[in-house]
């Protein structure tokens, strides 16, 4: 033992501690998950098509899809305008309500919604998505797509309306309510007519709505009536009686909850009865008195009684048939 160690034992044992080997810390293995970034939630355009299978038709279908079937160039056509959903359109249905301010189209349509059939497109080159609706009860086609795939401003479907006399008072211009439904709506033989004027380039995109023959109805760009947007006044004024027809069909069915409704409020304003008056009468069916039985008088069905609050039928004086002979 050294002498140094033996007079200053404290300072040795800390250079030892110090000088001793630290131990190689060992290496815990970890497994790390690689970082993927979370995907942008995409968002959904309030008016983008809503596809429900299975929903339920209302009325008549009068106006069916036209799908490519075994015509493989068509369908082909339809692959190339990205139609969706593809060979599928009739088995998916829509409701829209009409919920706009403006209340000229129930009057001049007797209807309070769209029943419709719709498919997307989209034109080669452009990557925006285009929707097809259409009323398979009375063939209201939505032709604001048509003018917007093809670059036209704002203006031109107004415009067309105006190139076109009577066309006008036929057409609708949807303003409120379900932004799907919003835009300009014509009858559907005088949609495919004024379609025919301009949308050549982009019409087999349009055979699902119009059917094969529109392929064949279509103006070519040589053409000098080319995108002239006017059709045959003939073709305005059948629209014009089948429009009158569809709206005179609606009010005859609307019509009996309509005297329904005219026939309660009638009652309400005769008897002047409070609400919880005319409620116990429908709650107490009684039997009809039979006036000429001699047990009932015009006096005992009066609406006094019937419905007055202020008169009870318990608290009337009854009055013995069998009198006695007693003065």
């Amino acid at each position: 033992m050294e002498i140094q160690s033996l007079l200053n034992p404290l300072c040795c044992d800390r250079k030892e501690r110090h000088s001793s080997p630290s131990p190689t810390p060992t290496s815990m293995p970890r497994s790390f998950a690689p970082y993927a970034p979370a995907s942008k939630r995409q968002k959904v355009p309030k008016d983008a098509p809503i596809f429900t299978k299975g929903s339920k038709f209302k009325g008549k279908i009068n106006y069916p899809p036209h799908e490519a079937g075994d015509d493989e160039e068509l369908a082909a056509q339809h692959h190339r305008f990205q139609i969706y959903p593809l060979g599928e359109i009739g088995k998916y249905c829509r409701h829209i309500p009409y919920n706009s301010e403006k209340k000229d189209f129930m009057a001049k349509t007797g209807r309070e919604s769209f029943e419709v059939f719709q498919y997307t497109y989209k034109v080669p080159g452009d990557d925006r998505e285009y929707t097809v609706l259409w009323d398979y009860n009375i063939g209201l086609v939505r032709i604001t797509p048509f003018f917007k795939c093809c670059k036209y401003s704002k203006t031109t479907p107004a415009k067309v309306l105006n190139l076109n006399e009577g066309l006008r008072d036929i057409s609708y211009s949807i303003t409120g309510g379900a932004l799907a439904a919003q835009g300009y709506w014509m009858p559907f033989k005088a949609a495919k007519a004024v379609a025919a004027t301009f949308c050549y380039n982009i019409r087999h995109a349009f055979t699902p709505v119009f059917g094969k023959d529109f392929l064949f109805m279509c103006t070519p760009p040589s053409d000098p009536n080319f995108a002239k947007f006017k059709i045959d006044p003939e073709i305005i004024l059948e629209c014009t009686a089948e429009s009158n027809r569809w709206r005179l069909e609606s009010e005859e069915r609307r019509t009996p909850a309509r005297q329904r409704s005219v026939t309660v409020g009638t009652l309400k304003s005769h008897f002047a009865c409070a609400p919880w008056a005319i409620k116990s009468v429908r709650q107490g069916k009684s039997k009809p008195v039979d006036v000429e039985s001699g047990y009932g008088t015009d006096t005992d069905q009066s609406d006094k009684y019937m419905c007055s609050p202020q008169v009870s039928p318990m608290s009337r004086a009854w009055t013995s048939i069998n009198r006695s002979g007693s003065p």
